[in-house]
C-alpha cells in the first residue's frame, strides 16, 4: 500500500512540474518547478543557480516566512544558506501576511559555487511562519555538474 501511495504522488509531482519527494511531518508543496529539470535527479551545474518555483498552500497564519534551505551529501545534512532569510520578498503570487488556505508562489534562487565537486546531493527547502512552524517543504534529488 505504501509503495501504490508513493507511486501515486510521484505521478501527480510530475503532471505538474518538477518530481520531488515530501518532508517528513510537514505539509507538502503542492507543485514545483525547477528550470531545466524534467526528471531526477535535476543537474545542477557548477557555477550556476538553481532557480525554481514552489507552490504551496499555507496550513498555518504567517506575517513573516523565512527559508530553511539544507542539503545531503556523502550521507550527512548540512544548512545550505542561500543569502537571505525573509522569503516575503520573493513572493510571486500571494503576500505576506498570509492567512491558512492562502495559495502562493515562492521563487528561490540556489546557489551551486563553482567550487563544489561533482557528487549528489539531496535539496529540501523549508518555509516558517515567525513562529517556527513549518508551512511547506520540498525535497529533490540532484548531481552537481559541469
Amino acid at each position: 500500500m505504501y509503495g501504490q501511495a508513493v507511486a501515486l504522488f510521484m505521478v501527480l509531482a510530475v503532471a505538474h512540474g518538477t518530481e520531488f519527494f515530501e518532508c517528513d511531518n510537514v505539509p507538502s508543496a503542492t507543485a514545483l518547478r525547477v528550470n531545466g529539470c524534467d526528471e531526477l535527479p535535476c543537474q545542477f551545474p557548477r557555477g550556476k543557480d538553481i532557480i525554481a518555483q514552489m507552490d504551496f498552500t499555507a496550513g498555518k497564519a504567517a506575517s513573516k516566512l523565512t527559508v530553511q534551505v539544507r542539503a545531503k551529501a556523502l550521507g550527512f545534512w548540512v544548512d545550505y544558506p542561500i543569502g537571505y532569510d525573509d522569503a516575503c520578498p520573493h513572493l510571486s503570487s500571494g503576500n505576506c501576511p498570509l492567512s491558512p488556505g492562502d495559495s502562493a508562489t515562492y521563487d528561490i534562487q540556489i546557489p551551486v559555487l563553482s567550487s563544489y565537486p561533482k557528487i549528489s546531493i539531496q535539496v529540501e527547502v523549508t518555509l516558517k511562519n515567525e513562529n517556527g512552524d513549518s508551512l511547506s517543504c520540498f525535497q529533490i534529488e540532484g548531481q552537481v555538474v559541469d
